[in-house]
């Protein structure tokens, strides 16, 4: 047979047989050694721009920082008055209620008020003979039972007239 040159059979082997080009192609030891580029260097950024940027950077944290604190602020006004409203709510309720308790207790007081004038009652005027003395236990013990009759004394009392 007759031999053709080496890069034309080949080219014949790869035209007759599809995946033995893909095969050859993805070899590393087929393929051509590349270099590496390196990237340039970062050139210097100029110092106003960085001063900017610096800037910038400082005004978005002064932004978000106030945004928050107004925030919080919000949210703690809207809370005091919420819980205002509703206290405010109880404390007038609970008032109601006490003067309502005052009235009935005022009521009940002139009704047995009335209720004692009248004779059949049974309740007699209080006189200084009648009035009974009533001790704690120890001060009875301490002390032997005497009767002594109460007399009114011409002496003032220091006790105020509401007493």
């Amino acid at each position: 047979m007759h031999q053709l040159p080496k890069s034309v059979s080949s080219n014949r082997a790869a035209t007759l047989n599809p995946r033995r080009k893909r095969a050859n192609a993805l070899d590393p030891r087929q393929q051509q050694s590349h270099q590496v580029k390196q990237f340039p260097q970062k050139q210097s950024v100029p110092a106003w721009l960085k001063s900017l940027i610096a800037i910038q950077r400082l005004s978005l944290v002064l932004f978000c920082g106030t945004f928050g604190l107004s925030a919080l602020g919000y949210g703690y006004t809207a809370y005091t008055q919420d819980t205002w409203k509703t206290q405010h709510g109880r404390l007038q309720r609970l008032q109601r209620q006490e003067l309502q308790q005052a009235t009935v207790a005022e009521n009940l007081r002139h009704q047995m008020a009335e209720t004692a004038e009248l004779p059949s009652s049974g309740l007699v005027d209080p006189t200084t003979d009648r009035l009974v003395a009533i001790s704690s236990a120890s001060q009875r013990q301490a002390k032997s039972p005497v009767s002594t009759p109460v007399t009114k004394s011409a002496t003032p009392s220091n006790l105020p007239t509401g007493y």
